[in-house]
């Protein structure tokens, strides 16, 4: 069982510095604005989003800096606004945990019109903490699959090492990273891997990982921080519907295959979401039921080529729900729970020299929660909250002796257990 609670109360003394700490699941903007190398304050910035209830809004102080803290992930629109001065837009791209630098030049309108400005996105975003971020979009076009893996390794600084898809970040171990969803703590309790079943591919939104410049405040880490992003509906209501099919016996044979699996592997994922009240609270559910089986073998010691097919079974079912509540603009509650239901039968942790190495069944259930709120009290006064829980247990897969705790031990040398 993991639980994790946080409390962050963040105080900027001036604009210009405030905030440099981002939070676990949202971006920001700020910059500076000028006439003439001069600042200018009291230029109003106006941001808005699909990805934002309402707008969001500052304005510049006397060193003509602004800020705005706690933007969900997404494209934005934003606008600087002075009398007797041009309009200028920009259209810009917010990713979690990075820091967004837009710094603006204002014109009067006697001498300049109209003022035009082009803004580039990037599927790939680089930002100053040594951050990258991965759009999910981005996997769907790529010859790879769908995973948090699969992101974190498209990130500079970033290697596959070590079994059961460990990954190191910026040389340090593969245990020493921190991985997250939501703010909810993703590494599991042996390896410190990240669980790459937490989460349904359609409904991740980008997964950011940072390697290098990071903040104390995420802690109990030493190579890199992983954030991954899940959608949260909009104005709009959308959904997606994806099926997937396999079979092991589609596979190419190995000079030591004894057998395949004729059996049809299925994976189905449905996603919906958008509004209960429009600009205030928005939902967005998600599923995913897969349906796996291959072929094993029982190989015993002194005759690897007596082997004895059997078949696994690996059905798994995964269900995601997130509220999000703008109750202001500058307030923002959001929610999000996860469940995963995995029940494995004639399982063995490696490969069995006997009917009794395999266990007939044992069930993996995971569930995750996670509550996010930010507030902007003023302008140098923010306010963030973070309380997640985790719960994970192996089920039906331990022994009976009381010495062990019920968790059976066995000696494959000699066939011997307890």
């Amino acid at each position: 069982v993991y639980m994790r609670y946080r409390l962050t109360m963040c105080l900027g003394l001036a604009l210009a510095i405030a905030g440099t700490a981002s939070a676990q699941v949202t971006g920001s903007i700020q910059g500076r604005v000028i006439y003439e190398n001069q600042p200018m304050p009291g230029v109003s910035v106006i941001v808005t989003s699909p990805a934002l209830q309402g707008q969001q809004s500052t304005v510049t102080n006397a060193q003509g800096d602004y800020k705005i803290p706690f933007l969900p992930a997404g494209d934005y629109n934003v606008r600087f606004q002075l009398a007797s001065f041009s309009t200028l837009e920009y259209d810009v791209k917010i990713s979690t945990n990075q820091p967004r630098t837009l710094d603006a030049v204002m014109y009067p309108e006697a001498m300049q019109e109209e003022i035009v400005v082009t803004g580039q996105f990037e599927n790939v975003s680089t930002g100053v903490q040594g951050s990258q971020t991965v759009e999910q979009s981005t996997l769907e076009k790529l010859p790879v699959q769908r995973t948090i893996l699969e992101a974190v390794g498209l990130s500079a600084g970033t290697s596959a090492s070590g079994p059961r898809n460990a990954v190191t970040i910026s040389g340090a171990q593969s245990y020493e990273n921190l991985w997250t969803m939501n703010g909810v703590v993703m590494n599991e309790n042996i390896r410190g891997r990240a669980y790459d079943n937490m989460y349904i591919e359609d409904a991740v939104l980008e997964t950011t990982t940072m390697t290098s410049n990071m903040s104390a405040e995420y802690g109990r880490f030493s190579g890199g921080v992983v954030n991954m992003v899940t959608k949260s509906g909009g104005n709009q209501f959308s959904g997606s519907f994806r099926a997937n099919f396999d079979k092991e016996s589609w596979n190419g044979e190995t000079p030591l295959t004894t057998s395949q699996s004729d059996t049809l592997n299925t994976a189905y994922e449905a996603t919906f979401g958008g509004y209960i009240i429009r600009d205030a609270l928005w939902f967005f559910a998600a599923g995913r039921s897969k349906d796996e089986s291959e072929i094993s073998n029982i190989v015993t010691l002194g005759q690897p080529d007596a082997g004895i097919p059997y078949e696994e079974t690996n059905p798994e079912d995964r269900y995601e729900a997130k509220l999000t509540w703008g109750i202001t603009p500058s307030h923002r509650l959001m929610g999000s729970y996860m469940k995963v239901d995995v029940v494995q039968t004639n399982w063995s942790f490696r490969t069995p020299g006997d009917w009794g190495h395999i266990i007939p069944s044992r069930s993996l259930p995971l569930e995750a929660f996670s509550f996010y709120s930010t507030g902007v009290l003023s302008d140098n006064f923010f306010l963030e909250g973070l309380y997640s829980d985790r719960t994970f247990t192996f089920e039906g897969g331990g022994g009976t002796d009381p010495r062990f705790g019920s968790t059976e031990v066995r000696d494959y040398r000699y066939g011997i257990s307890w």
